[in-house]
């Protein structure tokens, strides 16, 4: 991707079902809404173990994320964060942000069929999307 391109904040494209996609650089924007995927994720897995786990127990893990999230634990960039983007959900929602910038009719549905078809390409693209991270100050 051109330094221009770079400074407009565009991102690299990609084709898809006869369209051609942006994918959009992470902008402070889009990394805040990757931290709170990854928050409402931690506290839905609890919620998902309510009906198993003691009261005591359950408020203990609630109380936990709450705690984890307020240290940053979630923040853009932090261990979890990395790892959370390296995984297929993680993967999955930061080609949503980056697509729904400039795509607002993408759904997490859209991205689910283009990483069926078009996983490695996709992945290479999100990579070359946010290459620089100096991109990301200048927008």
């Amino acid at each position: 991707m051109g330094e221009t391109a770079r400074a407009l904040g565009r991102g690299p494209e990609l084709e898809f079902e006869g369209r051609t996609y942006e994918v959009s650089p992470l902008t402070f924007e889009l990394q805040a809404r990757f931290e709170t995927w990854m928050e409402r994720r931690a506290y839905e897995s609890v919620r998902r173990h309510r009906a198993g786990v003691p009261d005591e127990e359950y408020y203990r893990l609630l109380a936990a994320v709450a705690r984890d999230s307020a240290a940053g634990e979630y923040s853009f960039g932090s261990k979890a964060s990395v790892k959370a983007g390296a995984s297929l959900p993680g993967i999955r929602q930061l080609l949503y942000l980056g697509l729904s910038k400039r795509h607002p009719e993408v759904d997490e549905d859209f991205v689910d069929r283009l990483l069926g078809a078009k996983m490695e390409e996709a992945v290479a693209v999100l990579a070359r999307a946010n290459a620089d991270p100096k991109a990301l100050m200048r927008l």
